[in-house]
């Protein structure tokens, strides 16, 4: 996966976090956080108080700020857990690109084993 990084630049999550109804968003998390460019823009946009980034490179943790919480996970597993998912008004992502084997289709696989 570390072939494909891609990073959303800063001025163009402000302005499209500026498309959300304007609300208070005291929980926030980015699955795949890598940059922290969606997490500090959230927060500069809606005055988040609690921010999570969950990313699978450990080094990304560099990046937070000290009041900021920092998860090493792959966010898709991470966004399978219902009690996870419950705490958060706001989830952002810039999902990881490039194609996966079938098997590390960790979505698809969940997927279907809730449809039976």
């Amino acid at each position: 996966m570390k072939d494909y990084i891609y990073y959303t630049p800063f001025n163009l999550v402000k302005k499209m976090l500026k498309l959300i109804e304007q609300r208070d968003f005291e929980n926030v998390i980015d699955i795949c956080c890598g940059s922290w460019n969606l997490l500090h823009a959230a927060r500069e946009v809606f005055m988040c108080k609690n921010i999570v980034g969950v990313d699978i490179d450990n080094n990304v943790s560099s990046l937070k700020n000290s009041d900021e919480e920092f998860f090493l996970q792959d966010g898709r597993e991470y966004s399978l857990k219902l009690e996870e998912r419950e705490k958060y008004q706001l989830v952002l992502t810039n999902p990881p690109f490039g194609l996966l084997d079938t098997n590390d289709c960790i979505m698809k696989k969940e997927l279907i084993n809730h449809a039976y």
